[in-house]
């Protein structure tokens, strides 16, 4: 009762909810959510930095990588967002989903961000929902218009014709799409051994 919803799907969503459930991401005990692992043209990508301080690097095998050469997965978990960076006396904050916010702090820790935010005008949004799974957002660049788009891995790897492997954009088809499903449930199962509590896993394209 009187309250004020700025998206009415959220209303329609909450208004069917018999049961809440909840993960214990640090989301309940801290409230924040930090992007520790990324899989891109086939590696495994280890991200440094915790909590939503935009601060640090991008390793594989070792070997710090350019963010550069991941541009285009940085560009899509930045600007398929709501969420904002808040900094108040040099402690940082969310205003947003948590693991929105954990997206936003690697556009910024790969320092792309200002070149996202100029580059690329908001056209439209298609919201998250129970049935779609995944959350779009058109943009412009001036010259076309491209949909970013994050969900569930299953349910955007069944939409996607296309993978970028090895630098190459390939044609996705059933076995690599399996792959990819297999190889996502392993690392969840791996970073939830790791560090005894669920982990979230989201794919972008």
């Amino acid at each position: 009762k009187n309250m004020i919803v700025k998206k009415l799907q959220s209303a329609e969503s909450l208004g069917s909810t018999t049961y809440i459930c909840t993960d214990k991401t640090g989301t309940l005990t801290k409230n924040e959510m930090t992007a520790t692992k990324l899989f891109f043209d086939s590696r495994i990508i280890d991200v440094t930095g915790t909590g939503y301080v935009p601060q640090g690097s991008f390793h594989c095998n070792g070997k710090e990588l350019s963010p550069k050469q991941m541009e285009i997965f940085f560009r899509i978990g930045y600007l398929c967002n709501n969420a904002k960076i808040s900094e108040e006396n040099g402690k940082y904050g969310i205003l947003g989903d948590p693991t929105e916010g954990s997206l936003v702090v690697l556009g910024k820790k790969a320092n792309l961000d200002r070149e996202f935010e100029s580059k690329f005008a908001f056209v439209q949004e298609l919201p998250f929902d129970s049935e779609r799974k995944m959350m779009s957002k058109i943009y412009s660049n001036g010259k076309k218009s491209e949909a970013y788009v994050k969900g569930a891995p299953d349910i955007l790897l069944a939409k996607c014709s296309f993978i970028m492997q090895n630098g190459r954009i390939k044609k996705i088809n059933a076995k690599l799409c399996t792959k990819c499903i297999k190889l996502f449930k392993k690392a969840s199962i791996a970073l939830d051994e790791q560090k005894a509590q669920t982990s979230t896993i989201l794919a972008t394209a």
